[in-house]
């Protein structure tokens, strides 16, 4: 069967932005690792890829992922594909076909993301569809849509369409705006909204496997014992496996997938975001302040992440 559009997409963040800008009509959803299948109970024509065990090796499991994305282009052959360029189904088919790129955070407002590779290693990526120029560099990719987070690099600049959020959904109509809340937080997503209910700081956590968990929960409860726990609300992030309740039972707890925009979709009068280094906290609202602590809260993460200045400049101290 043919259809209009493919997205292939490895992040909740970016399912929105495509929800918003194309919408559920003629499309084919192809999920990478990050997205499960619950947020698939209302998205028709969607497919995730099965990798193969780690066990098996690298060379065989590229190999197999070249053949599915053939095939799979050969089957519904899109006039449009939208998704990432850096994720493992996204990077092959943007050196098989054009696409169009859509904002993931932060990274797309890097100066450069080019993938340091070895001659041999260049020569195996082209036999594999392997592009090296990420993040919309490629020539393959002739647009790319993004919110403004940070400073757009000159060299993907002429690509780039600024796009409001808040502005698409307003223009989404009652039924669509419903369709798009129960992909994320189920048909109840009005209780998860009520839960917000008397809420002003909202604390956005992040999967940090960078350092050990004792750490990560230490480093949060300095950071939340500074704000009024009636008022605060800790929304974890989606591929988190942390149980925060076991740590901060005086603090509610939205567990739920629920991207951060929804906050402003729903005019939720949160005054103040907190968090280390998510652009989710950014997503809000001009008036909205947001406590920004950085990855100089530890040694670790400076170095595996460097200052996130080019976001957000460090505000606030543990």
């Amino acid at each position: 069967m043919k259809y209009k559009n493919l997205l292939v997409v490895d992040t909740q963040y970016t399912l929105l932005i495509y929800l918003l800008l194309v919408g559920f009509e003629d499309t084919y959803f192809l999920f990478g690792d990050n997205l499960d299948y619950s947020f698939g109970h209302k998205i028709k024509n969607l497919r995730k890829i099965k990798f193969l065990p780690i066990k098996i090796k690298n060379l065989l499991a590229e190999i197999y992922e070249v053949i599915v994305i053939k095939i799979i282009l050969y089957k519904i052959n899109p006039k449009n594909i939208y998704g990432q360029d850096h994720i493992r189904l996204g990077n092959k088919i943007s050196k098989m076909r054009k696409m169009k790129l859509i904002e993931d955070g932060s990274m797309n407002y890097l100066e450069q993301y080019f993938e340091e590779r070895k001659r041999y290693q260049k020569i195996l990526d082209m036999f594999l569809y392997r592009n090296l120029k990420l993040m919309g560099w490629s020539e393959q990719v002739k647009k790319i849509y993004l919110t403004g987070l940070g400073k757009i690099p000159k060299e993907i600049r002429k690509k780039v369409e600024i796009i409001n959020l808040k502005k698409l959904w307003s223009k989404k109509n009652k039924y669509e705006k419903s369709q798009i809340s129960e992909i994320f937080l189920g048909k109840n997503f009005k209780d998860v909204i009520k839960k917000l209910d008397g809420k002003e700081i909202i604390l956005i956590t992040q999967p940090l496997t960078e350092i050990e968990e004792n750490e990560k929960i230490e480093i949060y409860r300095k950071i939340i014992d500074k704000y009024p726990k009636d008022k605060l609300i800790i929304k974890t992030h989606p591929r988190e496996k942390t149980d925060y309740k076991k740590y901060f039972e005086d603090v509610d707890i939205i567990s739920e997938k629920l991207p951060s925009e929804f906050f402003d979709f729903y005019n939720i009068k949160i005054k103040k975001t907190v968090t280390l280094f998510s652009t989710a906290a950014l997503n809000f609202s001009r008036d909205v302040e947001v406590d920004f602590y950085g990855t100089e809260v530890h040694p670790i993460l400076l170095s595996h992440f460097g200052n996130c200045d080019r976001v957000m400049k460090r505000n606030k101290f543990i």
